[in-house]
């Protein structure tokens, strides 16, 4: 995990007084150090994560419009007797409904 911003800020300010010991110094630049391999560290995973999740959801996406393309291939039989109903619903008009006996 790395450091707060607010710490960083702190060590970061803390080198530049002119007074500091050369021991802190060096304690201090190796606290930077440790903290920016870790956020390497962090960085290279989530973005390995990123791109393992892209490349699934890239691979769901074409087997999700495989599947609906193989759904609309078949034909459902009810699904067409369906279509007869409404087409022969739809030609239907007023006035061969009011020339009936």
């Amino acid at each position: 995990m790395p450091m707060p911003r607010e710490d960083h800020e702190n060590l970061l300010n803390e080198l530049l007084l002119p007074d500091l010991e050369h021991t802190r110094r060096t304690e201090i630049l190796q606290l930077l150090r440790n903290d920016y391999g870790t956020v390497l560290t962090d960085f290279d995973g989530l973005t390995q994560t990123k791109d393992k999740l892209q490349k699934e959801n890239s691979d769901l996406v074409v087997s999700n419009s495989m599947l609906f393309r193989q759904i609309g291939i078949k034909d459902d039989p009810n699904k067409q007797k369906k279509e007869e109903d409404k087409n022969f619903s739809e030609t239907i008009t007023l006035e061969a409904l009011e020339k009936q006996p």
